[in-house]
C-alpha cells in the first residue's frame, strides 16, 4: 500500500509509547527531539527512560498498559515484546482515531517511520512502507556520503536568504532566480561558509550575493 510521506510539528503534543525497552526508548528520544509531551506506559524501564522519567523529561505509568490509557494521547507507539499487547494499543487507537505505529506489525501500523538523515534543518528521509527497515537505512547511510555536514550551514544560508528576500519588494522570478544560482553553486557557498565565524558575516554573505546575483545575473566569487 503506497503511503503518503509526511513532516509533522510535534512541539507540545502528547504522544504514548507503549512499552519500556530498546525499541521503546528509541522512539522516546526521537519524539523528545522534536519537542513532544512524552508518556511512557510499561512495567519496566530501560535505564536511560528512568533516567529520564526522574528528570521528569517524560512521564510514566509503570504498570502495564490498560485500555483507555491513550485517551489524551496524539501519536502512539506499540513498542511492547508482546503481540497481544501491541494489537489491542493498535485497537484502541484505530477506536479513538490516533495514528499509530506497532513496532511488531506495519501491517497495524496507519504510519511508518523512515530512516532519517539530519543535517540541521535538513531532513532526509528513506522509507519503503515498512517492508524493509534495513534498506531504507543502507541507503540513508549511502546519501550521508553525498550530503556531508556542510549541508547544515547551506541550508542555513537559505534560510537566511529566504528571509533576507522577502524583505525586499521583489517579483517571484527575482526570488527565483536567487535561489537556483546559489544552489547551482553551492559547493563554492559551502567553501565559503566554512569561512563565516559570526552571525554579522553570514548576513552580510547573504547581503552581497542577493545583490549580486539580481544586478547582473551571475554570482561573482567572494573576495
Amino acid at each position: 500500500m503506497s503511503m503518503y510521506p509526511i513532516s509533522l510539528r510535534l512541539g507540545g503534543k502528547r504522544c504514548c509509547v507503549v512499552g519500556g525497552g530498546r525499541v521503546a526508548e528509541r522512539k522516546v528520544s526521537s519524539l523528545l527531539a522534536a519537542g513532544a509531551s512524552v508518556l511512557v506506559i510499561s512495567p519496566q524501564l530501560t535505564e536511560r527512560l528512568a533516567e529520564l522519567a526522574a528528570m521528569r523529561r517524560i512521564d510514566v505509568l509503570l504498570r502495564p498498559y490498560a485500555d483507555g490509557d491513550l485517551e489524551r494521547a496524539e501519536l502512539v507507539f506499540a513498542a511492547t515484546d508482546s503481540e497481544d499487547v501491541n494489537l489491542s494499543v493498535c485497537q484502541e487507537a484505530e477506536r479513538r482515531g490516533i495514528w499509530v505505529n506497532d513496532a511488531m506489525s506495519p501491517e497495524r501500523s496507519t504510519f511508518h517511520l523512515p530512516a532519517v538523515l539530519s543535517r540541521g534543518e535538513l531532513q532526509i528521509s528513506v522509507s519503503t512502507g515498512g517492508a524493509g527497515p534495513m534498506l531504507s537505512r543502507r541507503i540513508r547511510d549511502e546519501l550521508a556520503l553525498v550530503y556531508g555536514e556542510a549541508y547544515e550551514r547551506f541550508v542555513l544560508l537559505i534560510g537566511k536568504l529566504r528571509q533576507h528576500l522577502g524583505s525586499m519588494n521583489l517579483s517571484a522570478a527575482e526570488r527565483r532566480k536567487v535561489y537556483e544560482r546559489v544552489i547551482d553553486d553551492r559547493e563554492r557557498f559551502m567553501e565559503l561558509l566554512e569561512r563565516v565565524r559570526t552571525h554579522q558575516e553570514l548576513d552580510e554573505l547573504v547581503r552581497k550575493t542577493a545583490d549580486e546575483s539580481l544586478r547582473d545575473g551571475s554570482i561573482e566569487a567572494q573576495r
